[in-house]
């Protein structure tokens, strides 16, 4: 049977030569499986109760750097980043990892990479990056931001610290009509110069504000301190939104929701199973049980 369709090679190959950038968490990104490509806009929403944004997005910058990409930081509220430095090579060799046991069918397979190259208890010398540019201001605007991202280089990575924290109100007004202007010439300016932005936003201090449209991939994450949700997990990570720049690949991950643990020179972001909520009465130690609606 003659079939009209014929299949377009030159879509296929666009996509394996676009550039894609990592967080250089491995656990995260083999869950992100390549959707971090050129022209992509990245938002974490904040936890209310901590900190934990940061250390996603200071690896994220780490990661960058190490790669040589041009990275261009604007923020209000952190002037000196705490930006993880690379693991030795003598402490990769000195540290004991867990070995793995398998089964005898499985020795032709490589292990998943799950540890990361940066320890979180040291900091990365920034003096000598010549391919980061740090833009610290309590007063910064968000025309400053623009501009500057329109005269970086293509193929760049931008990143906001705490965009819509209490500082960007102390010193002035911006209005929602601000506040969506700046999102829509911000994912046009990225797109345009094939860049990848990583937003972090305490998003609860603007509820009435609809971020989904001006992202392509966010996360939201939730601690759940002072309560027995989850106890084991430093936070819960919940994935919003994860479409790809141009939308061409479906979401396939069997999950939305993930825990994060944090060690001293590690991060793994695993799926949360969730108990069933017909066993009442039973403690388990992951999470607890009627708590779906929580998340």
């Amino acid at each position: 049977m003659y079939h009209s369709f014929k299949r377009n090679t030159n879509i296929s190959k666009y996509f394996q030569q676009q550039k894609t950038v990592n967080f250089g968490i491995p656990s995260l990104d083999n869950l992100i499986n390549g959707n971090i490509q050129e022209g992509s806009l990245i938002l974490i929403k904040e936890d209310k109760d901590s900190k934990l944004h940061l250390f996603i997005q200071n690896i994220f910058i780490a990661e960058c750097i190490s790669n040589e990409y041009e990275v261009s930081i604007f923020s209000r509220d952190v002037e000196f980043p705490c930006i993880p430095d690379k693991i030795t090579e003598n402490e990769l060799i000195n540290e004991k990892e867990e070995k793995m046991v398998f089964a005898w069918r499985y020795n032709h397979l490589n292990p998943p990479i799950t540890k990361m190259k940066y320890d979180l208890t040291k900091k990365m010398n920034l003096n000598d990056k010549k391919n980061l540019k740090i833009f610290y201001d309590t007063k910064l605007l968000t025309s400053t931001i623009l501009e500057n991202i329109k005269n970086v280089n293509r193929n760049s990575v931008i990143s906001i610290y705490s965009f819509l924290s209490p500082l960007w109100f102390h010193f002035d007004k911006i209005s929602d009509e601000e506040i969506y202007k700046f999102l829509f010439s911000l994912r046009k300016t990225i797109k345009e110069t094939k860049s990848v932005c990583l937003v972090s936003i305490p998003s609860f201090f603007k509820e009435n504000i609809h971020f989904n449209l001006y992202f392509d991939i966010i996360f939201n994450l939730k601690s759940f301190l002072f309560t027995n949700i989850c106890p084991n997990y430093s936070c819960i990570l919940n994935i919003e939104k994860m479409v790809p720049p141009f939308g061409l690949k479906e979401n396939d991950l069997d999950s939305l929701k993930y825990g994060i643990l944090i060690k001293r020179n590690n991060m793994v972001v695993e799926k949360v199973v969730l108990p069933p909520e017909d066993i009442v009465g039973v403690e388990t130690t992951s999470c607890s049980t009627n708590i779906t609606n929580q998340f």
